[in-house]
């Protein structure tokens, strides 16, 4: 009878067991679903949504808009600690403009030239170790009559000189002269390149200034851009920030407009995938939540890799734009490529970084079909 009860409790407790260890497993199940159903699907709260438009201004000279963006929860520590307002500039379409103002010294027949600044200024070669001059030039029916280089300083973004410059006129007729300004690029090895000019005729100049009735002008500067070859599918917004004391890199997925998108029966909504590559080999890869039914996605999501300084002009973004829907298989919008090793809005944005250690900076990108 014994060993009956002790077989019948046995039977009882390993019952027991594994209804709790099925319970435990459905109890985990179900907070795993719940998780990725918080994180796919739900909106994030007010602290998460981290990058907002605090400013809004006219970019100098032209109808474009720039805008500031103020970073809460995702701030590092150590632009927080170094006294530097964290922020992002949304560059505008087009880059490059120059502001200076022109005078005539009808007595003394000398014509007054004050460079100001620039803006937009895009590094071709590596921003860290580039310089940049302007070189000043009046010619007469396409002959160079006198030359000015103004001295050279550090490739920034907005390059600022103050600087003014006499030119004597020699009794020749203002309608019949023109100066050129041309901005250089000196790279490391000490090999010139043209960024841009400005040509200015005298004929159609104002020489008002100097004067102190008006402010300094904007010009835009001649730079050599060129359309993508490629279909249009799209823009992304996208932020890159390196912070060189803890070596690591962020990318925020800011936002998406105007896609492309083929398949839009059923469920569907474009994701963005972030992959980081050295010579072709992938060292991380990471993805945004799917957004819904847009062409015009709002990610806010920022990913960080650990990036050494020494292999920093070796690493490559490749950002993905896949559509996702219920049935059939994902179509891949296009791509948009960032780093040293490429060429177009991805090289130009990565030497911007450069330029503002510690500081986000976002750029709208062209998408690339494909993958």
């Amino acid at each position: 009878m014994a060993v009956k009860l002790s077989l019948v409790l046995a039977v009882v407790v390993a019952v027991a067991a594994a209804l709790v260890a099925a319970l435990l497993a459905v109890l985990c199940k179900c907070c795993w679903v719940w998780w990725r159903y918080r994180r796919t699907h739900l909106r994030r709260s007010a602290s998460q949504e981290s990058y907002v438009i605090t400013q809004k201004k006219q970019w100098p000279g032209g109808g474009f808009t720039y805008q500031t963006y103020e970073n809460g929860s995702l701030a590092d520590h150590d632009s927080m600690s170094s006294g530097e307002e964290t922020y992002i500039v949304e560059t505008p379409g087009k880059f490059c403009k120059l502001q200076f103002w022109l005078d005539l010294n009808r007595e003394d027949d000398v014509l007054i030239l004050r460079l100001v600044q620039a803006k937009g200024i895009i590094c071709t070669s590596n921003v860290q170790t580039a310089y940049i001059y302007p070189v000043i030039q009046l010619y007469k029916e396409g002959t160079s009559l006198d030359e000015r280089e103004i001295e050279k300083q550090k490739m920034t973004f907005e390059p600022q000189w103050n600087e003014e410059v006499l030119f004597s006129l020699d009794g020749h007729p203002v309608e019949t002269l023109s100066f050129c300004i041309r901005l250089i690029e000196l790279d490391s090895f000490s090999n010139s390149h043209l960024i841009g000019q400005v040509d200015v005729s005298l004929e159609e100049a104002d020489f008002t200034g100097g004067s102190g009735k008006s402010q300094p002008k904007w010009y835009d500067i001649a730079c050599d851009s060129k359309k993508p070859a490629h279909e249009y599918v799209g823009e992304l917004l996208v932020s890159l920030n390196y912070f060189p004391t803890t070596q690591r890199l962020t990318i925020v997925i800011l936002k998406a407009r105007n896609l492309k998108i083929d398949s839009t029966s059923g469920l569907w909504g474009p994701t963005v995938r972030v992959i980081l590559m050295l010579n072709k080999t992938r060292l991380g890869k990471k993805r945004t939540a799917m957004q819904k039914k847009t062409l015009n996605p709002v990610y806010n999501e920022a990913f960080t890799f650990k990036v050494t300084s020494e292999a920093l002009p070796k690493v490559t973004f490749k950002v993905l734009v896949v559509n996702k829907h219920s049935h059939g298989a994902e179509q891949t919008v296009g791509h948009v490529l960032l780093g040293q090793q490429v060429t177009g809005s991805g090289f130009s944005h990565w030497n911007h970084m450069l330029a503002s250690l510690r500081k986000p900076i976002a750029m709208w990108h062209p998408i690339i079909p494909g993958a």
